[in-house]
């Protein structure tokens, strides 16, 4: 994936979890009780995934900062050298970001990480899961059906209008 794009995405996904996190107040005719104060901290941290996956990224952060390998490149090629590093810390590799390196592993892992939270905090309502989960399978579904007939058809472009870049 483009990288420009997993910055978006990582965008996004930061402004939907400060959202999530801001607190709530119901009224009267959204709570049995009159006024109620919905506090969104202790939901996030007892969920379990919230704490396992900042167990990852400060992996990440700490492979991206102790680097055992460094890329080197010149005409003849590409290939590795090591680096001086911290043995008993975890340790990464130093690479340009369009090749993939620990700093871009953490684009795409906070970025669902934030997602995943936003989305345990951000649903209080039972039906609002329920339509979500029901517009999930309904895109699913029209995308097996729409593969289907693409597979029926045997075309090789894309939606039939669009040429694919693969070779089928």
């Amino acid at each position: 994936m483009l990288i420009g794009s997993q910055y978006i995405s990582l965008g996004i996904a930061v402004v939907t979890f400060l959202v999530a996190l801001l607190p709530r107040n119901y009224s009267e005719e959204n709570s049995r009780h009159g006024q109620h104060h919905l506090s969104i901290w202790p939901r996030l941290l007892r969920f379990p995934l919230f704490w396992i996956r900042l167990a990852l990224v400060v992996m990440v952060i700490i492979q991206g900062l102790n680097p055992a390998w460094h890329y080197v490149s010149s005409s003849a090629g590409w290939w590795m050298e090591m680096n001086p590093y911290i043995e008993w810390l975890p340790h990464g590799t130093e690479l340009p970001a369009k090749l993939g390196n620990p700093w871009r592993s953490l684009l795409v892992i906070g970025a669902t990480w934030l997602i995943v939270c936003s989305l345990w905090i951000g649903i209080t309502r039972r039906r609002s899961l329920q339509i979500i989960l029901a517009t999930l399978a309904g895109n699913a579904f029209l995308l097996a059906i729409i593969a289907g007939a693409q597979r029926l058809t045997q075309t090789n472009k894309i939606l039939w209008f669009i040429d694919s870049p693969n070779q089928i």
